[in-house]
């Protein structure tokens, strides 16, 4: 972890990606929108409260259609919405998984109006990710239904960090560890897997770890979070097509190929059963001794 912010701040290889001129919550709002008031805090919430299993950039430029064509979507007016009007206007503006994502905004509305007068921040009040999922366990036993619905400790990391990135928080157990981070952990083998795993209990397990990691170093969770997301995201997705990647990648001896993502989509796995990628290729230079049973002449010998 100290290796990848190394490269990271010093901008080298594939580590030069920058959150404000390449991650989607810095590329895609809505015109006239000022970032961090409240107006923005509100589409935020619902824009991060639905990022799952998507392409960032595609689902946040999504969500700044819908909201030029369907403001009221953004407001606690939603709570009133039936699931299949909101489906529709869904599937208009391209947002995936329509159908489940239709019933959860009209409650993530109803809870933000009415349990937290329409102010995202407060759902943070009690200063931690793990007050947001206490809240969301006590208030499904006492009423039934479930307040935040998508917002699991990722979703809350993620919202959390976007509102800390304008100074308006600061959540400490907040590192939002998607399928990116999980992949670059079992590739690396940082987390050696013995059995199939529960992507949550992954992620659960990497979140705690890299925020104490980052208290005890004195580490930005932002900076580290960005990143991680953008070599897992322009690197290691496509690692294996470029031939260049030993240069580009500070942590490609510690890798052995991008772990498989297959059942994590499919089922929510990580199976260590599923072979792995092959790994990009180098163009380092380097002279290799000519053994002594060799035919080749020999341009240099080691003593």
């Amino acid at each position: 972890m100290a290796t990848l912010l190394d490269a990271y701040y010093r901008q080298y290889g594939i580590h030069g990606y920058r959150p404000e001129t390449h991650a989607p919550q810095h590329l895609y709002w809505p015109n006239g929108m000022q970032k961090g008031r409240l107006r923005w805090r509100r589409w935020m919430a619902r824009a991060a409260g639905t990022d799952r299993r998507t392409v960032s950039l595609l689902h946040y430029s999504s969500h700044v259609k819908l909201n030029n064509e369907f403001p009221a979507l953004y407001t606690k007016q939603a709570s009133t919405y039936k699931p299949a009007v909101v489906e529709h206007l869904l599937r208009t503006a391209g947002i995936v998984m329509p159908q489940q994502t239709s019933k959860y905004l009209p409650v993530l509305a109803h809870t933000l109006a009415y349990e937290f007068d329409d102010e995202p921040l407060n759902m943070f009040k009690g200063g931690s990710i793990d007050s947001v999922l206490k809240f969301k366990r006590m208030f499904m036993k006492e009423n039934g239904y479930e307040p935040l619905p998508g917002y699991g400790a990722k979703i809350s990391s993620l919202f959390a960090m976007y509102l800390e990135e304008y100074g308006l928080l600061k959540i400490d157990d907040a590192l939002p560890v998607d399928m990116h981070i999980q992949r670059i952990f079992v590739s690396t083998k940082i987390i050696t897997l013995r059995e199939a795993v529960v992507n949550e209990v992954l992620e659960n397990e990497i979140r705690l770890f890299l925020c104490d990691l980052c208290a005890r170093k004195g580490w930005n969770r932002v900076d580290l979070a960005h990143a991680l997301w953008f070599l897992g995201n322009k690197g290691c997705t496509t690692c294996y097509r470029h031939s260049d990647m030993e240069l580009s990648c500070v942590l490609y001896k510690h890798c052995e190929g991008r772990a498989s993502s297959w059942k994590y989509f499919d089922k929510g796995l990580w199976d260590p059963n599923m072979p792995s990628h092959r790994k990009g290729g180098s163009r380092i230079f380097r002279l290799e001794p000519v053994s002594v049973d060799s035919s080749q002449q020999p341009l240099f010998t080691v003593d």
